[in-house]
């Protein structure tokens, strides 16, 4: 029985807290926080990426991306460049030392994921996937409609994000 009316929240609070808990001690050996961790490993499958387009697959607000990035080169594990063409953009790649920490920890993290849906069939894991992917799709659109209707979230700054992120 749900005696909570806010009972997908709270399940999705206390699943990713669970997650972040277990990959935090994982990687804490590594200096790393699983922001920096989805960074990496983002580079690591996707290659050089401008800041502006990482923010955007890591779901990292631009700010908080610039300090993750800040520690990540400070440990060599990334690094930030100029686009010649337009000074204003940066591209993040990783080093040497990056790409081997990603190769380490990658198969760790696909197994861990495998293990998240245990006893799930194959059918059964790609619609949680789809269901999740809905809800992101949800939390993300410009209007959060039934909160909203409810007064129950405060609406979101109808300012653009800024996408760039200033190389020091």
């Amino acid at each position: 029985m749900d005696i909570l009316p806010y009972r997908f929240a709270y399940r999705l609070h206390r699943i990713i807290s669970v997650i972040e808990d277990k990959a935090n001690r994982r990687i804490g050996a590594y200096g790393l926080r699983v922001q920096g961790l989805r960074v990496v490993l983002w580079l690591y499958h996707g290659g050089t990426q401008p800041v502006g387009e990482l923010a955007e697959r890591t779901s990292l607000e631009p700010s908080a991306l610039s300090h993750i990035l800040r520690r990540l080169a400070a440990a060599r594990l990334v690094a930030r460049e100029r686009v010649d063409s337009d000074n204003r953009s940066v591209n993040v790649s990783l080093t040497a030392a990056g790409r081997k920490l990603a190769e380490k920890l990658a198969p760790e993290f696909i197994a861990f994921d495998r293990w998240l849906v245990q006893g799930f069939s194959g059918a059964e894991a790609d619609t949680l996937a789809a269901l999740l992917d809905r809800v992101f799709h949800n939390v993300s659109a410009p209007s959060e409609r039934g909160a909203e209707r409810d007064g129950a979230v405060r609406k979101r700054s109808s300012k653009p994000r800024k996408q760039s992120i200033a190389v020091r």
